[in-house]
C-alpha cells in the first residue's frame, strides 16, 4: 500500500466492481429477498457503533494489519493454501485477534458505541440521499457507476504496472504463461480472481440470501469448541464469552462460513499444484512475530468496525451500506499511512518482501 506494487488494490477493485454488477442484477431479480433479508443485514451493523469509534477506527487497525502481514483476511486462507513460510503464525493472529475481541466486546462495544451512527432508516446511500438517488433506476446507475469505475481505475494500474512485471521473485512464470493461458501461469493477473471473487456472491444470494465476508469465518471456527460444552451454563459461569458462544455454529447452515473458508485453502493448493511447474511452499513469508501481530490487528479491527475486506470493501461498498463508505477510505489509509511508517523504521529493502 505504498504505491510499489498494486496487486491487492487490482485484485480488489476488480472484485467491487464486479460485486456491483451482481448486486445490481440480483435486486432486480429477486428486490424482495434483496430489500427485506439482504439489506437488513447491513443495516443492521451499525445499531452498536459509531461510525468514528467504531467502523473508522476498525477499518484502520484492518489497514494496518493489512500492510504488516502482507494479506487481508481472505489471503491468508490462500497464504495458508500455498505453503507460504509463517503464514500459520499470521492465521493464528487472527484467530487471537478474534478471540481478544470476544473476550472483551461489551466493554469494546460500550467504547465503540460512542458518537454519531446513522438513524436505522438511512443506513445506506440512497436513503440518505434519496432526492439525488432515491429509486431503484438511480440506483442502478450508481451501482454501474461504481463498476465502470473501478475497472477504469485497473486498466490504469495496469497500464502504470503490468501484472507479469510485479510476480513474487520466487514465483516467475514460464514461457507458457500468457493472458491467454493463465491456467499455465504461476502466478495470475489479478484483475481475474479479483472478478472471480466478485462473482461468488452471486451463489451466496441466490441461496443464502447473503454476501461474502470473511471476518464471521475466523468468529464461527473461533466457537467451535463450545460445541463440547452446555453453553447456556457456560455463559452463566463465565458471561464474558456469551459473545464468543453465541457466534458458535449449531447446524450446517451457520457454518457456510467455515466451509467457504475451508475451500479457499484447498483451493489456493490446487491452484499453485496445477501448474507445469509446482510453486507449493516457493514463496517466502513474514517473519513469526510479525505476521502474527499483522494478523490480530486485521481480525480485531475488522470485528471493531463489523466487516473485512470483503464484508465493507467487495460486499458493503456496492451494497451502498454509508458504514462501508466510511470503512473502506479508513481501511486504506491505515494500509498507506502504516505502510509508509513501517518502510521508513524497517528501511525499504526490509520492508519490500511484504509490499502488495
Amino acid at each position: 500500500m505504498v504505491f510499489e506494487r498494486f496487486v491487492m488494490l487490482k485484485m480488489f477493485l476488480a472484485a467491487a466492481g464486479t460485486n456491483a454488477l451482481v448486486i445490481m442484477v440480483y435486486s432486480k431479480l429477486k428486490p424482495d429477498q434483496f430489500n427485506n433479508k439482504v439489506k437488513e443485514k447491513y443495516r443492521k451493523l451499525s445499531d452498536d457503533r459509531s461510525l468514528l469509534r467504531g467502523t473508522c477506527l476498525g477499518a484502520a487497525m484492518l489497514g494496518f494489519g493489512m500492510n504488516l502481514s502482507s494479506a487481508c483476511p481472505r489471503m491468508v486462507l490462500s497464504q495458508l493454501g500455498t505453503g507460504m513460510t509463517n503464514s500459520e503464525f499470521t492465521f493464528f493472529g487472527c484467530v487471537f485477534g478474534v478471540m481478544f475481541y470476544s473476550l472483551f466486546e461489551t466493554r469494546i462495544r460500550a467504547f465503540a458505541s460512542v458518537g454519531y451512527t446513522p438513524p436505522p432508516e438511512t443506513r445506506f446511500i440512497d436513503e440518505y440521499f434519496p432526492n439525488a438517488l432515491g429509486g431503484q433506476s438511480r440506483v442502478d446507475k450508481t451501482r454501474l457507476a461504481l463498476a465502470v469505475g473501478c475497472y477504469a481505475v485497473v486498466a490504469g494500474l495496469e497500464l502504470l504496472s503490468p501484472w507479469d512485471s510485479t510476480n513474487e521473485v520466487d514465483v516467475n512464470n514460464t514461457a507458457e504463461c500468457t493472458l491467454g493461458n493463465v491456467f499455465a501461469c504461476r502466478n495470475w493477473p489479478p484483475y481475474i480472481p479479483g472478478i472471480i471473487i466478485g462473482l461468488i456472491n452471486m451463489p451466496l444470494l441466490m441461496n443464502l440470501n447473503t454476501c461474502m465476508g470473511t471476518g464471521m469465518s475466523y468468529q464461527n471456527a473461533a466457537a467451535l469448541p463450545f460445541l463440547l460444552f452446555n453453553r447456556e451454563k457456560l455463559i452463566k459461569k463465565v458471561p464474558s464469552l456469551s459473545y464468543a458462544v453465541s457466534h458458535t455454529p449449531l447446524n450446517a447452515l451457520q457454518a457456510w462460513p467455515i466451509y467457504f473458508s475451508a475451500g479457499a485453502v484447498v483451493g489456493a493448493f490446487a491452484s499453485c499444484t496445477s501448474t507445469p511447474i509446482s510453486s507449493f511452499g516457493t514463496v517466502n513469508g513474514l517473519p513469526p512475530v510479525e505476521g502474527f501481530i499483522g494478523g490480530f490487528l486485521m481480525l480485531f479491527g475488522s470485528r471493531l468496525a463489523n466487516g473485512c475486506t470483503s464484508g465493507h470493501g467487495i460486499s458493503g461498498f456496492p451494497m451502498l451500506s454509508i458504514a462501508s463508505f466510511f470503512a473502506v477510505p479508513a481501511m486504506f489509509t491505515g494500509g498507506i499511512l502504516g505502510g509508509f511508517l513501517l518502510q521508513a523504521i524497517m528501511g525499504k529493502e526490509e520492508f519490500m518482501p511484504s509490499l502488495q
